[in-house]
C-alpha cells in the first residue's frame, strides 16, 4: 500500500516536482570545485544564513581551500572566509560548531592549522583565521581524533572522540573545557571512554548523552550509549540495558527530552530498531516510534543513519547510506513523521534520481530548506558534488491546544512575558532546532540578542512537562 501511495503522490506533482519537498533547489549552486573523492562530514548554518562545512575536502580550483570552507546562502564561495589550505590534505576536520559569539570550533584528526600546532581541536575567528587565544591541549594519540563538539549555554565546551590526555591530565575520549580551551577540572570522567565517541547531546538539566563505539565508561560496561552527570560521573538512572548491538553515529535531542538515535545498529536492549530509534529520557525505548525495516542498501544489506535534523513541526530529516527506507526506494536522505513512518510527501527521487551517494550531514535553514552534505556526485540527475540544498516548505508548528498559558507580545521586538503559570522553565529554539537562549526559570525571556526571525518558545512546568509551544516572531 505504501508503494502505491508514493507512486500516486509522485504522479500528482508532475511538472511541479522541482518545488516539491525533497526536490533539488536549483538556486543553490556550489559549483563543481570539490574533488570526486572528497567527503563532507559536518555542516552548520550561521545566524546570517551562511553555511560552514568541513571534512576531507580539497578544491580543484584556484581558491586554495582544504578542510573547511564557508559559502553564501546561494552556495557560492564566501571570499571573506580566509581559512585557505589550512590542514594537511591527508587530514580531516570531522565536526564544526558555532559559539554564541560566532566563533567557529573545529575537531578532527589534524595536528596543525595553517602552520600552528593544535592537536585535533581549534577555534577560528569569524573570518576563518586561527583564534590563538584558544588553547588546544589534547595529547597526540595513535589514530586519535575529535568527532563531537557541544557548546554549553555557559560557554563551556564538551568534546568527544578518541584521545587519552588533555593538558597532560588523563581524559579518555571525553572532557569539558573552559571557554578559553583550558581544562574544566569540575568535569571528571575518571577512566572515561573505552572506545570512541561519535556524538554528544546536552540535556536541559545539564546531563550529557554520549553515543559511539563505546565498550565501557569509567568502570561500567555500556554498549555504545551512556549518560553522564554534569560533573562527568556516570548517571545510574539512565537504563539502557544491553544497549546497542552496533555503532551509534548520531544523537538528536527533541524538545520533549526524548532522544533520537541513529547508526549502524539493528537492536537496542533486545528491541528491533534498524538504524534509528527513539529513547525516553530515562533510557527506555519509546514504543511510539518505529521505522520498520529502516535504512537498507541493495540486496537488502543493512544501511545506516549518520545524521538527524528535527523540524519545528516534529518531522525528522535523516541522512545516511541507504537506497531503501522501510521498503521504499529512497536514496541517502529521507523525512519521517514524528512516529517514524516515511513521510510520503517528501521525495528526492529513486535510483539515479535521488541523492547519488551517502549523506553524512543535514541542516535546516531558517526558511525550512535543507542542506545535505556528504559523499555524492549529484541529486536528481544534476551534478552537485558533496553538498546540495533541497526544497522544504514548513507548514508551521503545532501549538498545544486549550492551554491557559499566554506569550506576549507576539510579534515582539525584544522580550516576551509568559502568563498563566508560576515559575516556568523556558527554552527557545531557532528553525534549525538549535537552542539560541539558555534554558531559564523565568516568566520573562529576552530575545534582544537574536536576529529578527521566527523562533519556537517552549514552556515547561515544575515537573518539566511541556505545557506550551508557540511560534514567536521577532521584529527589528
Amino acid at each position: 500500500m505504501r508503494k502505491i501511495i508514493l507512486f500516486v503522490a509522485v504522479m500528482m506533482v508532475g511538472s511541479f516536482a522541482w518545488g516539491q519537498d525533497g526536490a533539488l533547489d536549483l538556486s543553490f549552486n556550489p559549483g563543481i570545485g570539490l574533488s570526486s573523492n572528497n567527503v563532507i562530514y559536518s555542516s552548520v548554518i550561521q545566524n546570517d544564513g551562511k553555511i560552514v562545512y568541513c571534512g576531507n575536502i580539497n578544491y580543484n580550483d584556484s581558491s586554495n581551500r582544504s578542510g573547511i570552507t564557508r559559502v553564501d546562502t546561494n552556495g557560492t564561495f564566501d571570499v571573506t572566509f580566509v581559512a585557505g589550505n589550512c590542514i594537511d590534505s591527508s587530514k580531516t576536520i570531522y565536526v564544526v560548531a558555532i559559539q554564541q559569539d560566532g566563533k567557529i570550533i573545529i575537531g578532527g584528526d589534524f595536528t596543525a592549522y595553517n602552520g600552528f600546532n593544535c592537536n585535533y581541536l581549534a577555534r577560528l575567528n569569524l573570518d576563518g583565521s586561527l583564534d590563538t587565544s584558544f588553547k588546544s591541549l589534547i595529547g597526540i594519540f595513535n589514530n586519535g581524533y575529535v568527532k563531537s563538539i557541544v557548546v554549553q549555554p555557559d560557554g563551556k565546551i564538551i568534546i568527544g572522540g578518541r584521545f587519552m590526555y588533555y593538558d597532560g591530565i588523563s581524559r579518555n575520549g571525553i572532557t569539558r573545557l573552559n571557554n578559553d580551551g583550558t581544562l574544566d577540572l569540575n568535569f571528571n570522567p575518571h577512566l572515561g571512554i573505552y572506545g570512541g565517541v561519535n556524538s554528544i547531546v546536552l540535556q536541559v538539566d545539564g546531563k550529557v548523552v554520549v553515543g559511539g563505539l563505546i565498550v565501557q565508561y569509567d568502570t561500567t560496561n555500556v554498549n555504545n550509549i551512556v549518560r553522564i552527570l554534569s560533573n562527568g560521573v556516570i548517571d545510574t538512572t539512565f537504563h539502557s540495558g544491553t544497549g546497542f548491538n552496533d555503532v551509534v553515529m548520531t544523537l538528536k535531542l527533541q524538545p520533549d527530552g526524548k532522544v533520537l538515535v541513529g547508526g549502524v545498529f539493528t537492536t537496542y536492549n533486545g528491541f528491533n530498531g534498524n538504524g534509528i530509534i527513539r529513547i525516553n529520557s530515562n533510557g527506555s525505548i519509546d514504543p511510539t516510534f518505529y521505522s520498520g525495516t529502516g535504512p537498507k542498501q541493495g540486496n537488502n544489506d543493512p544501511g545506516y543513519i549518520a545524521s538527524i535534523s528535527l523540524q519545528p513541526d516534529g518531522k525528522i530529516i535523516v541522512g545516511g547510506q541507504f537506497s531503501f527506507f522501510d521498503g521504499l526506494a529512497i536514496n541517502g536522505v529521507n523525512r519521517l513523521n514524528s512516529n517514524g513512518d516515511n513521510d510520503i510527501t517528501f521525495y528526492t527521487g529513486s535510483g539515479s534520481g535521488g541523492v547519488y551517494g551517502y549523506v553524512y550531514s543535514t541542516a535546516i535553514q531558517n526558511n525550512g530548506k535543507i542542506i545535505v552534505a556528504g559523499w555524492f556526485s549529484g541529486v536528481s540527475g544534476i551534478i552537485r558534488n558533496h553538498i546540495a540544498r533541497l526544497q522544504n516548505n514548513l507548514v508551521g508548528i503545532n501549538e498545544i491546544p486549550t492551554s491557559p498559558i499566554t506569550l506576549s507580545p507576539n510579534p515582539t521586538t525584544s522580550s516576551i512575558t509568559i502568563k498563566g503559570i508560576t515559575e516556568p522553565t523556558i527554552a527557545v529554539y531557532n528553525l534549525m532546532g538549535q537552542k539560541v537562549v539558555a534554558t531559564q526559570v523565568s516568566n520573562e525571556v529576552s530575545l534582544a540578542q537574536l536576529p529578527a526571525g521566527m523562533y519556537l518558545v517552549q514552556v515547561f512546568n515544575k515537573d518539566m512537562e511541556l505545557v506550551k509551544s508557540e511560534k514567536v516572531i521577532l521584529n527589528r
